[in-house]
């Protein structure tokens, strides 16, 4: 009686926990899914903006540019204003980097 018990006992686990395998296994195939509509979706994007923005015929001065540092903005506003002038030229930025 006692080995019955302990029979069904397993077999009850082991179903819950196929059923559970089965349940993690869609969400895993749902995820995948939409990692690749995503990627999709990215790629489709970028080959777009790709053709809205034209390459810059002189590539090796982007290339040899130097990495701009990074200062501390206040708001929104000195971010974009920051971000704008970064495009017109190659101005460092170091009276913000004494704050600190």
């Amino acid at each position: 009686r006692v080995r019955s018990e302990m029979t069904q006992t397993v077999v009850e686990a082991e179903e819950r926990h196929r059923s559970q395998l089965d349940a993690i296994e869609g969400e895993l195939r749902q995820e995948r899914n939409k990692r690749r509509q995503l990627e999709e979706q990215v790629q489709g994007l970028l080959d777009s903006a790709g053709m809205l923005v034209p390459l810059p015929v002189n590539q090796s001065s982007v290339a040899d540019a130097k990495p701009k540092k990074l200062r501390r903005s206040q708001d929104q506003a000195d971010i974009l204003a920051g971000a704008l002038s970064g495009l017109g030229g190659e101005e460092d930025h170091e009276e913000d980097d004494s704050d600190s």
